[in-house]
């Protein structure tokens, strides 16, 4: 539960193609003024603004003129950048709180970790070279990234065990985390669907290919992980709500990946289509 959007409510808004009237500075900000936001907070402001990315994406290709045409993919690109600097800033907050960092000494270098000596913060740069986004920030380094994504893959890699009947507090808390992943990575398989689809591979971060990290066949492979976990028996009924919406926008964005050579994506569609007809799921009845 959040002081501001329910996640819930901005899945259905993806879903409907229909931006958010509550994805607002003012909302993101004013039930905050005296309760600090979590990680989840900090995501769900990424999170509430893809539905008016998506009809944005509907709009630019619905329109006739060239010229406004082009304004609206300028606009599109520059937005979803601006959601990817906070989806790396978000990433980087939660390195931190999984492998802190060491105190400075007097013989540390601050550039060693980041690669750029600028402090970190929600609002990362892409590194050296010409950036496309409008105001870039600092951002964490690629290796920073690797370590900050093995490190939340192995805290989904399974649950505590538990021989009691009722949930012990490590699974409860287990199944929370893994529910809070499955939302940056069904984020991220949203936005980066949405990025690519109107941007040029030569128009990437310093006029070279789009990242690695804008690859949506992995998100949605990790997101087919935390969907599946969702489901066990011993997630509970909190595990079969979670995953509902999240199994809806997962099928609906994994089917447009890569659509020339759907060999492998074509098993994630199948494993979602499956999930979705699980006895466990809403889905399945």
């Amino acid at each position: 539960m959040t002081n501001g959007i329910p996640p819930s409510q901005a899945l259905s808004a993806i879903l409907r193609r229909r931006r958010l009237p509550l994805a607002t500075p003012e909302w993101k900000t004013v039930p905050w003024q005296s309760v600090p936001k979590d990680m989840k907070d900090i995501l769900v402001d990424v999170l509430v603004e893809l539905p008016g990315l998506v009809e944005d994406l509907d709009t630019m290709r619905n329109c006739v003129d060239q010229d406004e045409r082009d304004t609206l993919q300028r606009n599109l690109v520059a937005r979803c950048w601006e959601c990817d600097a906070q989806l790396m800033g978000w990433s980087e907050i939660l390195l931190q709180i999984i492998i802190p960092r060491p105190r400075k000494g007097p013989d540390s270098n601050p550039d060693s970790e980041s690669g750029s000596g600028s402090k970190p913060g929600p609002y990362p740069d892409p590194g050296p070279g010409p950036d496309p986004r409008p105001n870039p920030s600092p951002s964490p380094s690629p290796t920073q990234c690797k370590r900050a994504a093995s490190s939340l893959e192995s805290s989904t890699s399974g649950p505590p065990s538990s021989d009691k009947a009722r949930p012990s507090k490590d699974i409860v808390s287990y199944i929370a985390q893994v529910h809070g992943m499955g939302l940056f990575w069904i984020t991220s398989l949203v936005l980066y669907t949405v990025l690519r689809a109107v941007t040029l591979p030569e128009q990437g971060e310093g006029g070279n290919a789009l990242s690695e990290r804008t690859n949506t066949t992995n998100h949605a492979r990790k997101l087919v992980g935390a969907i599946e976990i969702l489901l066990r028996p011993e997630a509970g009924l909190y595990g079969r709500q979670s995953a509902a919406l999240m199994i809806d926008v997962a099928l609906e964005y994994t089917a447009l990946i890569d659509q020339g050579s759907p060999d492998g994506d074509q098993i994630l569609v199948e494993t979602l289509r499956r999930l979705n007809e699980s006895p466990l799921s809403f889905g399945g009845g």
